[in-house]
């Protein structure tokens, strides 16, 4: 994060503490969503992850419904796109983006877990993985997990294997 960014943040905070901000959340400081745990199958984050993301909004679909539909035995895995469009087929509205850290702390806060693609792999060996964040603050990014609890990844961590996978993430939200 920019020093820029990190300025910002403190500001932000400063002022909440004095009452001097709007309702909204300051952004930094964002509570935990509840998602169901990411199941531990391999090549399954994709499908585990937006199983709990739709169930989170109330719709119950299980990964293997949405594996068999969307699974590509080639990529070993499922595209962001793929995620998206079987989300618009269980009637919810998808925003794919390209964003930065404030955007995905704005999703949480709002209550819409973000689907986002990491890169997990060092140097010239790549291990995309994709994770929905329910929280971000002092402490660092969490992040849906093998676990009831999740993952909690300290945030330039978070930041380095978003941005290396390019920095997408996907909205998922109800259908007004």
């Amino acid at each position: 994060m920019s020093k820029g960014a990190l300025a910002f943040i403190r500001l932000g905070l400063a002022l909440a503490s004095l009452g001097l901000t709007g309702c909204a959340a300051p952004i930094g400081r964002v509570g935990l969503l509840r998602l169901a745990p990411q199941s531990s199958a391999l090549f399954q984050c994709g499908p585990t992850t937006l199983a709990a993301v739709l169930a989170f909004h109330g719709t119950v679909v299980p990964e293997d419904i949405i594996s068999r539909a969307i699974y590509s035995p080639t990529a070993h895995g499922v595209l962001l796109t793929d995620l998206a469009w079987f989300a618009r087929s269980q009637g919810y509205q998808t925003e794919l983006r390209t964003g930065t850290s404030e955007d995905l702390q704005r999703a949480v806060a709002a209550g819409r877990p973000p689907i986002v693609l990491l890169d997990l792999g060092l140097g010239a060996i790549r291990q995309p993985h994709f994770t929905a964040l329910t929280g971000w603050g002092e402490e660092g990014v969490h992040c849906q997990g093998t676990g009831a609890n999740g993952t909690l990844v300290a945030e330039p961590k978070f930041i380095r294997q978003w941005e290396r996978a390019g920095k997408q993430y996907l909205l998922i939200t109800p259908a007004s």
